[in-house]
């Protein structure tokens, strides 16, 4: 049985206690050890997801802080480690007005929108998080510092963007690729040299969405 020693005899009660807690420190240390496993195991992802969304030390420090929270508070049960690694990723992003959107994250890092969103709400319910709006206008802004774009195309953009949104047409669309399609339009047209593959990396939206919304601006607002 459990309680016996290695040759199969009963344990005294002075031994058995002894036992007991050895037993407790073991079954402590496993735990350590799978956590400590699951969150290489969640680095790992986050590193990837980094790579691939061009995100900044500062961002990822907030998103493991935000994650190891969450381990400690065993928010790990019923949900995959990487969902909630991807919802602290998508909730430090807000914080530091990084701009990448739910479904940016769910396609990279391969995970359901719906469990992504629940895991999102978990955490920010769980801690009472402040998680500030996103604004398009801070958005472009800081795209615009980001590239290198001049000051004059960046007001130029702020314009195309104010008047999609007089439209109505921004109603529903993410703000993110709002923002990064009337940047990369006004830059086009006022002949600032912009590479589209980075102008993607940067952005964090993709060529595909880039095109498609500045191509409907450009009719929108017959450009």
């Amino acid at each position: 049985g459990k309680d016996r020693d290695a040759t199969g005899k009963p344990l005294n009660s002075a031994n058995k206690s002894q036992f007991n807690r050895l037993r407790v420190l073991d079954n402590r240390s496993k735990l350590r050890k799978s956590t400590q496993r699951t969150l290489v195991k969640s680095l790992t992802f986050l590193n990837g997801l980094k790579e691939k969304l061009g995100i900044s030390e500062n961002t990822i420090e907030v998103t493991c802080s935000l994650f190891r929270r969450a381990q400690k508070n065993r928010l790990t049960k019923g949900r995959t480690s990487n969902a909630l690694m991807a919802a602290s990723l998508y909730i430090s992003c807000r914080q530091t007005m990084t701009p990448r959107s739910l479904d940016d994250i769910s396609e990279i890092g391969n995970i359901h929108r719906k469990s992504l969103q629940k895991a999102v709400r978990v955490l920010i319910d769980e801690f009472r998080l402040d998680v500030p709006q996103y604004n398009t206008s801070s958005f472009l802004s800081k795209l615009s510092s980001d590239m290198g774009i001049s000051e004059k195309t960046k007001r130029y953009a702020l314009k195309i963007l104010a008047d999609t949104e007089k439209l109505g047409a921004t109603a529903g669309k993410n703000p993110i690729g709002q923002a990064a399609a009337s940047l990369y339009l006004a830059a086009m047209i006022m002949g600032d040299p912009v590479n589209q593959r980075k102008f993607s990396e940067v952005s964090g939206v993709s060529t595909v969405t880039l095109r498609n919304r500045k191509n409907t601006i450009q009719k929108l607002l017959d450009l």
